[in-house]
């Protein structure tokens, strides 16, 4: 992830609640925040931290609540809604941010972590939970359009912080090991807990909406700081790859 700039640590314009910020010419990525200054909860509650928003942007919080507990580390979040800007090309609709907050010995919170900004994301409420042996936080993320693509953020914790994880690749990898003439044309949503996936498959000739080559039962593993395939079971499916009913 790109480090959060000294140029972007802006003092912002507080009006009524509702921060201003520039207009951006590239979508930003993800961002650890390494030294911001700590808010009270109900300044977290009520209004945008002033060091994650840019002049020219109207932000206001959308969610707040708790994201869960790890070695006795409280984690709350909230999620930024951010409207347009007149001449801003890259986010012509509403858009929407994820932070992570850190509870402080003194009952503030600390801003630890940003989602990117891309207006085609949209993020769901992030959650600690164990994953094969590991603790992670998971930010659920999709993107918008027919393919729904899965575009979530997943940190494991160690060393008393969170760690990025790649949740990329294994994708490439289930390319490589599926037969010949199939393929995942769409975004692909793992069950973290159990570290399992599940997804349609697609013959060569198939409709986007209609897959017609069974469907695919994945075994997730670690494989150091990402996510990376173990088991392969290809299965008969319903209509347009739809699961068959257990027996």
């Amino acid at each position: 992830m790109r480090p959060l700039g000294s140029e972007r640590l802006i003092v912002a314009a507080l009006a009524a609640g509702v921060l201003i910020a520039p207009v951006l010419t590239a979508a930003e990525e993800p961002t650890h925040l390494e030294a911001e200054v700590p808010v009270s909860v109900s300044a977290a509650q009520s209004r945008c931290a002033p060091a994650l928003v840019k002049v020219g942007e109207a932000c206001e919080v959308g969610a707040f609540g708790p994201a869960g507990t790890v070695e006795g580390h409280d984690f709350s979040w909230a999620r930024y809604d951010f409207k347009p800007v007149r001449g801003d090309a890259l986010h012509p609709l509403p858009w929407s941010r994820i932070v992570i907050f850190e509870h402080l010995p003194a009952g503030s919170l600390r801003p630890i972590l940003i989602s990117g900004d891309d207006p085609a994301f949209e993020y769901a409420k992030p959650v600690i939970l164990h994953a094969g042996g590991r603790v992670v936080l998971h930010v659920p993320a999709s993107e918008s359009g027919t393919g729904n693509f899965n575009r979530e953020l997943l940190y494991a914790w160690a060393d008393d912080r969170w760690h990025d994880i790649d949740v990329t690749s294994w994708l490439d990898e289930l390319a490589h090991r599926l037969p010949k003439g199939l393929g995942v044309w769409k975004g692909v949503y793992p069950d973290y807990a159990a570290m399992t996936a599940d997804t349609p498959l697609w013959r060569e000739n198939d409709g986007p909406t209609c897959p017609e080559g069974g469907r695919a039962h994945i075994g997730l593993q670690w494989h150091g700081d990402r996510i990376a395939v173990g088991s392969l079971r290809i299965d008969k499916a319903g209509d347009c790859g739809e699961p068959l009913p257990h027996r």
